[in-house]
């Protein structure tokens, strides 16, 4: 009878154990795409937008990233971005991130560009190289002089 007392203790255990060990595994710690800001004026939408393709998820992405702070996205500040809702898994380049701003902080990042005209350099024609002012000197003098003659013909032509 001391066998059947043992055998049961030992049944009773194994049941009582068995609800021990089971551990809660099926649920996963869920899997990220870490982004390290490298551009300034990345912003968590504009970061949600290359990544997700939507703009509107960075409330879901502040969410899994409660260390940011919106107003100062530091470079090097390291977002962890979700892997079920990534699209695109490479980072934006200073480009990138340039086109997805609005058009004035576009301006600021990538540099106004320089106008034509002001690459421009006038021509200098010197006045004694004209067929109607070839006695006058090249000076502003004798630019005004021809372009007086210059001007007279031309009212004098029917």
């Amino acid at each position: 009878m001391s066998r059947f007392r043992v055998v049961t203790a030992l049944i009773s255990l194994i049941f009582t154990l068995s609800g021990c060990s089971l551990l809660h595994r099926d649920k996963e710690p869920p899997s990220y795409l870490t982004h390290t800001v490298q551009c300034p004026g990345e912003s968590l939408s504009i970061i949600s937008l290359w990544y997700t393709g939507d703009i509107s998820r960075w409330p879901e992405l502040l969410a899994h990233n409660p260390h940011i702070d919106l107003k100062r996205m530091r470079l090097g500040t390291k977002v962890q971005i979700p892997m079920e809702i990534v699209q695109q898994y490479k980072p934006p380049t200073k480009l990138d991130v340039a086109r997805m701003q609005p058009k004035k902080r576009y301006a600021k990042l990538m540099g106004k560009p320089e106008s034509p005209r002001a690459q421009m350099q006038p021509y200098q024609y010197p006045v004694s190289k004209l067929k109607l002012c070839d006695g006058f000197e090249d000076t502003p003098e004798g630019l005004d002089r021809c372009a007086e003659k210059l001007a007279r013909q031309v009212e004098d032509r029917p």
